[in-house]
């Protein structure tokens, strides 16, 4: 079974192309130039924008992903993490 794959790493495996995400707080759009405390989600509503925090996003597991030729973004279906697959090894 292949390792999910974060939101974080995505990014760091793709840091020129737009990112267009549908994660569970909704859409949120990763453009290159902009920086990661900019970033805004909304419900797919002009008007429904609301601030959302990098550290919110950046472990979400990428679910699929998918590149458009055409306009040149990827778009990707995020989930929060697992808790019976936790991403870091909490030490006893």
């Amino acid at each position: 079974m292949k390792e999910p794959m974060t939101l974080e790493q995505f990014r760091q495996e793709h840091p020129n192309d737009v990112i267009q995400i549908m994660s569970p707080g909704g859409y949120v759009t990763l453009p290159p130039d902009r920086p990661l405390d900019q970033l805004y989600a909304h419900a797919g509503v002009s008007g429904t924008e609301i601030p959302v925090s990098w550290e919110e996003l950046k472990d979400q597991i990428v679910e699929s992903c998918n590149f458009n030729e055409a306009d040149g973004n990827w778009y990707l279906l995020t989930a929060e993490p697992s808790l019976d697959c936790p991403t870091q090894t909490i030490g006893m």
